[in-house]
């Protein structure tokens, strides 16, 4: 999954039951590998049409999910999916999150913002903004940022990196999670 290699069975089980189930309804038999763009569209959008109309925007993430398998495994086609997540209700296509979505020029603005902000404490300004660059720069998660402590930062002429672990302040999402994390760009 987006979230860890363990998966659970009742997981596993769950993905299946909702993708093949979906799928199956459509189309009982047949090769799910072998289809062009156009009919792979075809596939979904009838097995998302088919669905309840309140399970139809997660079908469609999980039919995103099988097809992004389907495209490294088998080197498939991919679908026209901003019809696909219309079908199901959603204008545009789900993606997941990018440290670097943020661009250069936003980024800046959002500091500037933060240190324009007569509201907050020069404290407040300064914790906002080291937050910011802990995930911007370092791709850090809101929680593993707040756990960071100074000892973490390890740092020489050459390079910056962050040590993120578990700690009394909390622990991380995963065992995946303890790592040392350099600075993406200077």
């Amino acid at each position: 999954t987006r979230h860890t290699k363990d998966i659970a069975f009742s997981t596993v089980r769950t993905y299946v039951f909702m993708v093949f189930g979906a799928l199956k309804r459509i189309q009982p038999t047949g090769n799910y590998f072998s289809f062009d763009e156009s009919s792979y569209e075809e596939l979904y959008l009838r097995a998302i049409e088919s669905s309840p109309e309140n399970s139809r925007l997660n079908l469609a993430g999980r039919l995103f999910e099988f097809h992004s398998y389907l495209v490294d495994a088998f080197a498939v086609e991919e679908p026209a999916w901003s019809s696909v997540f219309s079908g199901a209700g959603q204008g545009k296509q789900i993606s997941y999150a990018d440290a670097n979505m943020v661009s250069e020029t936003e980024y800046l603005y959002i500091i500037e913002t933060i240190q324009a902000d007569s509201t907050l404490s020069i404290r407040l300004k300064a914790q906002y903004i080291v937050l910011f660059i802990f995930g911007y720069r370092f791709g850090l998660r809101f929680s593993e940022a707040l756990r960071i402590q100074y000892r973490d930062v390890q740092a020489d002429t050459s390079a910056v990196c962050l040590n993120v672990h578990n700690s009394i302040f909390g622990d991380t999402k995963s065992a995946a999670g303890i790592r040392m994390v350099p600075l993406l760009e200077k």
